[in-house]
């Protein structure tokens, strides 16, 4: 399974999880019947068209991902009725609305300060945008202060983090190109045409090996004569 499809199957669990969780936000209870009906649903999934053996998905989830979830739904909502002017929603006032929208923001951004995760990070700087450029809460005086730049680490391991995934899909593909198309003997010459151009340069360097030692040794008879006379 290559790695474009593992993650769109790890999302789609991921969004099952929430989905079947999202109304035990309301009372904090967790129900085990629904725990139970996710893990049968992987099981029976993996078992048929995943081919694979389970992987214990529902250990990557928790309840406080789940209440990040329900900040993000809700600011959109607040958003939403913001741009679309709903003074319904906002009981007859925008900045209510704005307000509930910077409250919600500043409660995501510690959670994203302090748990990185880069889906969060870009979620929220998209939000931040939306309500910064949203004309009708110009004067609601709202704080929406910038998101905590990464740490050195962090943005070490973001930024080595894409080149290997790139190296891993590049490998993976040659893999499936040779083992799995038409073009495995067309890959095997290139190969070849390759050896033989490295073993004709070896050849070549072997050749001018003899006069570049001749050359220093030439070079060392200058140097001592002109230190003699010297």
């Amino acid at each position: 399974m290559n790695l474009y499809i593992h993650h769109l199957i790890s999302e789609g669990i991921k969004y099952l999880y929430y989905w079947l969780h999202k109304d035990e936000l309301n009372d904090g209870n967790h129900n085990k019947d629904i725990q139970n009906l996710f893990k049968e649903l992987v099981k029976i999934a993996e078992e048929t068209f995943l081919n694979s053996t389970p992987q214990n998905y529902h250990l990557q989830y928790n309840f406080d991902d789940l209440e990040i979830f329900k900040d993000l739904y809700n600011i959109n909502v607040e958003f939403e009725n913001i741009k679309e002017s709903d003074t319904n929603n906002c009981n007859s006032n925008m900045c209510k609305c704005a307000k509930k929208c910077e409250q919600l923001y500043n409660r995501i951004k510690n959670t994203c300060e302090t748990k990185y995760d880069f889906g969060l990070y870009s979620a929220l700087e998209k939000i931040r945008k939306k309500l910064i450029d949203e004309n009708s809460i110009k004067d609601c005086n709202i704080n929406l202060p910038d998101i905590l730049p990464l740490s050195p680490i962090q943005t070490l391991l973001v930024s080595t983090s894409i080149p290997i995934v790139m190296i891993l899909l590049i490998f993976c593909s040659v893999i499936f190109i040779y083992k799995f198309t038409p073009y495995r003997s067309h890959i095997q010459r290139v190969v070849k045409r390759i050896k033989h151009i490295f073993k004709y340069t070896d050849k070549q360097r072997n050749k001018m090996q003899p006069s570049e030692t001749y050359g220093n040794i030439s070079w060392n008879r200058r140097y001592n004569v002109l230190y003699k006379s010297a």
